[in-house]
C-alpha cells in the first residue's frame, strides 16, 4: 500500500476547562472505554460530553474550534442516578439531524436481586438541551426500558428508534434448551420522547444438538410494521437501525487490525482505528498497540498515522471547518488536537 504519511504534528490544540475523564482499572493493559462523547453538530460546532469524578458529567459546546481563539460554553449535567458500588455507569449523546436538540442519557445498571440471573435494574437520567440557546429544556429520570435499557438509532426523518429486551426466560428439556426474549420497540418523537409507533414481540433461541436456531413471533412483522417503516429497515434483526458507512468505505484497503469508522464530508478521507492484542494467562486480552489512521479513499494511501498510548482514553472524528477537512483527536476527554488534512 502506498504511504505518503505526514509527520503527525497537530495544526492547533485546545484544552477544555474540565477535569480529565476518570480512567478504569484492569489487570492488563487495555484501552479505557471511551465514555467521553464527541459530536460535530450540523452547524459545525463541537459538543463534548465528559464524565467527571464522583459520577458527575459536563457538556461542552466549542465553537470556532478551528480558529485561534475557540469559544467554550458549559452546562453541568449533574450526577448519574443510582448508587455507587457494583454498578455500571454509561453516558451517551445524540444530536438531532436538524441541529435543534442534544439528547443526553446517563444510565446506571446493576444486577437485579430477582429470580432471573440475567436481569438488571437500569435507571436513566435524560437531559434535553436546546442547542440554539444552549440551555436545558427537559429532564426526566426513568426506568422505562424503551429509554433506560434500550438501543437507540436516530432515523433520517428525525425519529429516535428504540429497541429493548424487557424480559428473558429460560426453558430446558431433555434434548433441547431455549431462551425466550420479550422485546419492545418504538419510534420516539422529540422533544418529549413520546412514542409515535410501538410494538411488542418475542424471539426464541433454541438449541438442537450443536446448532442454534431463532424463531420470531409469527405476527411480529405485521405488528411492528410502523416501527420498521420509521426505522427504514425490513426485518426485526435490523432494529433499531444503524449508521451505514457510504459505499466508498467498501473499496478502502485498510491495514490489518484496522477498521474504518467514518468518512469525511467530501468523501476524500477515511478514518481508521487500529489495535493489536494477544490473549494472556488470565483469560483476558492485552492490547499491545493502538493507532489512528487517515486514509485516502482514492488509493488507500496513508495521509496521517498517529500512535496512541494504550490506556489513554481517546475519541476521534473527522470534521469540516469552513470547507477544510480536519481530524479531531480528543485525549483524556479534555485535550483536543486538530490536524488539517491536505
Amino acid at each position: 500500500m502506498a504511504c505518503v504519511a505526514q509527520v503527525p504534528h497537530p495544526t492547533s490544540t485546545y484544552t477544555l476547562h474540565a477535569q480529565k475523564q476518570p480512567r478504569g482499572w484492569s489487570f492488563v493493559e487495555s484501552p479505557t472505554p471511551p465514555s467521553t462523547a464527541l459530536v460535530v453538530t450540523p452547524s459545525g460546532t463541537l459538543l463534548v460530553l465528559i464524565p467527571q469524578p464522583e459520577r458527575k458529567w459536563v457538556l461542552k459546546l466549542l465553537s470556532d474550534w478551528n480558529e485561534s481563539a475557540p469559544k467554550e460554553q458549559t452546562i453541568s449535567i449533574g450526577q448519574e442516578v443510582g448508587r455507587a458500588g457494583e454498578t455500571w455507569y454509561t453516558g451517551d449523546l445524540i444530536v438531532t439531524r436538524d441541529g435543534n436538540y442534544a439528547l443526553i442519557r446517563l444510565v446506571s445498571s446493576r444486577q437485579s436481586f430477582g429470580p432471573d440471573p440475567d436481569a438488571r435494574d437500569t435507571v436513566a437520567a435524560i437531559t434535553l438541551v436546546d442547542l440554539h440557546a444552549f440551555s436545558i429544556i427537559y429532564r426526566r429520570t426513568t426506568s422505562d426500558p424503551l429509554i433506560a435499557g434500550a438501543q437507540w438509532h436516530l432515523a433520517k426523518d428525525g425519529l429516535l428508534i428504540s429497541e429493548a429486551v424487557t424480559k428473558r426466560s429460560h426453558a430446558k428439556t431433555k434434548n433441547q434448551m431455549g431462551v425466550t426474549d420479550d422485546y419492545q420497540a418504538a419510534a420516539l418523537s422529540f422533544p418529549n420522547l413520546k412514542p409515535s409507533a410501538s410494538c411488542h414481540y418475542t424471539k426464541v433461541l433454541k438449541s438442537g444438538g450443536s446448532e442454534w436456531t431463532t424463531e420470531e413471533e409469527k405476527s411480529a412483522l405485521v405488528n411492528c410494521a410502523d416501527v420498521l417503516q420509521a426505522a427504514e429497515v425490513e426485518s426485526l434483526d435490523e432494529l433499531p437501525g444503524n449508521e451505514k458507512l457510504p459505499t466508498e468505505a467498501k473499496t478502502i484497503n485498510a491495514p490489518p487490525n484496522c477498521g474504518v469508522t467514518r468518512l469525511s464530508d467530501d468523501r476524500r478521507f477515511a478514518l481508521c482505528e487500529c489495535s493489536d492484542s494477544h490473549p494472556t494467562a488470565w483469560d483476558t486480552v492485552k492490547t499491545t498497540s493502538r493507532s489512528v489512521l487517515v486514509l485516502s479513499t482514492a488509493n488507500s494511501a496513508t495521509i496521517l498515522s498517529i500512535a496512541l498510548k494504550v490506556q489513554v482514553p481517546i475519541v476521534t472524528t473527522l470534521a469540516d471547518g469552513g470547507g477544510q477537512q480536519y481530524l479531531l483527536l480528543l485525549r483524556d476527554g479534555i485535550k483536543l488536537e486538530i490536524y488539517r488534512l491536505p
